[in-house]
């Protein structure tokens, strides 16, 4: 592994952006990071002219006005949680796959371009999967990104969990 070299294959997926597979409903346990809560906002406000809701509360210097230094992760969930009620409200009225639609252009502008590009469900065969597997593992393993990792020392492999410093709080 001191050799590999990644492939650079890897592209971020925005959570909102896979409803162009067709879901039409937010999973209830449906979690965003700050980064994909403010992508969030900035692609509802490029359609805001054609939708019937206000969304003009969801602007975050008005949402967190009261807020007194530091925002609080409960002021963010508040505000993640009301970003996602008007996403809601867009999935009653329009379809995500359509991307002359509010709420597929929201969708759209979300998506990798890679991604949008692919036509249709691209399942790989069970050879494909595997060998692609094994290369995203390396990528991620290489990059440190990776939680697990194997450490392999002579013919034994030993499987050890280990949280990346980038990802401790």
């Amino acid at each position: 592994m001191d050799k590999y070299k990644p492939t650079n294959r890897t592209s971020f997926l925005h959570p909102i952006g896979l409803l162009s597979f067709g879901p039409r409903a937010l999973p209830p346990d449906l979690s965003l990071e700050a980064r994909d809560t403010l992508t969030l906002y900035q692609a509802v406000v490029s359609v805001q002219d054609q939708i019937a809701a206000d969304i003009g509360f969801l602007d975050p210097k008005n949402f967190f006005s009261t807020a007194l230094g530091f925002l609080r992760q409960k002021d963010i969930l508040e505000y993640e949680l009301k970003l996602k009620e008007v996403l809601i409200e867009l999935m009653k009225s329009f379809d995500p796959c359509d991307v002359s639609s509010p709420l597929g252009k929201v969708v759209h502008s979300l998506q990798d371009p890679i991604v949008r590009e692919t036509a249709g469900d691209t399942t790989p065969s069970p050879t494909a999967f595997k060998n692609d597997f094994l290369v995203l593992l390396a990528d991620l393993s290489v990059k440190n990104e990776l939680v697990c990792h194997s450490v392999i020392r002579k013919a034994n492999v030993f499987l050890t969990c280990q949280y990346p410093a980038s990802h401790l709080v």
